[in-house]
């Protein structure tokens, strides 16, 4: 079932049943984001907490493609996520066992720009669902603050290119989770924002 959900005044389209409240490092990203972009500056980096997971071996790894190019709709709002056509994959934490969830995401990405300004950028996050609905970014959770792509001058042409990004989770008790790639126009409705060849791989790393 489709759901809008509001994380620090940030609207999200996702698939889960509940919603999952922002760190504060996430909150002060997003606030300082709109500050930076009231004035058409990319913000500086928020000083955030350093996660240092530790994985020993990885026991099981899911994959998923996509050859078919994906474009967020013109009519969706800035600073909405929308999952990726095909980037989701459900990986298994074993009974009685804890594992880290490492996710690897890269694609053919298009940040265009038709008109001016060209403030804003095109965005995107690895999430999990679990369970019971519960959603949480893997890390480093920088919300919209984290550029996948960025558009040229206003009308110039963009072109194609590979880009990547790879996330992880702290250590999972048992169960199930669902991984999903999201995008979002960050800061500029009008941008466009087209993925293609599109991958993902989800590790299940033993701690």
């Amino acid at each position: 079932m489709l759901l809008a959900l509001s994380l620090a005044g940030v609207a999200v389209v996702g698939t889960s049943a509940a919603s999952a409240q922002p760190s504060a490092t996430q909150a002060s990203h997003e606030q300082q984001s709109a500050a930076a972009q009231a004035a058409g500056v990319k913000p500086a980096v928020v000083p955030a907490l350093v996660t240092t997971p530790t994985g020993s071996f990885t026991d099981q790894q899911y994959f998923a493609t996509q050859d078919t190019a994906f474009v967020v709709p013109a009519a969706t709002p800035a600073n909405t996520w929308v999952t990726v056509p095909g980037m989701v994959r459900t990986a298994t934490v074993l009974p009685n066992t804890r594992a880290l969830l490492k996710a690897t995401f890269t694609g053919e990405v298009e940040c265009d720009a038709p008109v001016a300004p060209a403030n804003g950028w095109c965005s995107a996050r690895i999430v999990v669902i679990t369970a019971s609905g519960g959603v949480f970014e893997l890390a480093p959770a920088s919300g919209l603050d984290f550029a996948l792509d960025s558009p040229g001058a206003p009308g110039s042409a963009e072109f194609w290119e590979g880009h990547a990004m790879a996330r992880v989770s702290s250590s999972l008790p048992a169960g199930t989770y669902r991984v999903e790639v999201q995008v979002a126009k960050a800061f500029n409705a009008a941008l466009t924002y087209r993925v293609d060849d599109a991958f993902l791989e989800v590790d299940r790393v033993r701690p």
